[in-house]
């Protein structure tokens, strides 16, 4: 039995077709620590506060830590510095500062935010309260995302 060119090509074409769809792709997910007893790992947390005033978000397990990705800060205000100070318990862990200033007498207020993606997040430990604290005069308006982690 003789093959032909065309048969011949189909059965590359097939084989080569047959590879590409066998062939492994690469995985996407969250970090294998993240994954905490079979629940949802996602959190997050919406609100405003007041210049000078502290929110208390959530008391993290014991056997669980918080991991914070995502944070957006928004303010209104003319004239202002406004600076949101992140805290794991009484440890500060992060802060972000938004600068509003009237320009040449433009004094349309405009809400101003800072939204940053961290990399590799910022860590509640366990047993720690997850706290935000408007550390000027001015209040802000915040959204803080991440997942929950084994520690």
């Amino acid at each position: 039995m003789q093959t032909s060119r065309f048969q011949l090509g189909l059965i590359a074409t097939l084989a080569v077709g047959l590879g590409f769809s066998l062939s492994s792709s690469e995985a996407v997910g969250y970090p294998a620590a993240s994954v905490s007893m079979g629940e949802n790992p996602l959190w997050s947390y919406g609100g405003a506060i007041s210049g000078g005033g502290w929110v208390d978000l959530e008391l993290v397990d014991g056997d669980k830590s918080m991991v914070v990705t995502d944070l957006l800060l928004t303010a209104s205000c003319m004239n202002c510095d406004v600076n949101a100070q992140v805290y794991s318990g009484a440890k500060q862990i992060g802060e972000a500062r938004i600068y509003a200033y009237a320009h040449g007498g433009d004094y349309n207020v405009q809400p101003r935010s800072i939204g940053h993606s961290f990399s590799s997040g910022m860590v509640v430990q366990p047993g720690d309260t997850l706290r935000v604290h408007a550390a000027t005069g001015t209040g802000f308006s915040y959204t803080f995302s991440g997942y929950y982690a084994q520690p």
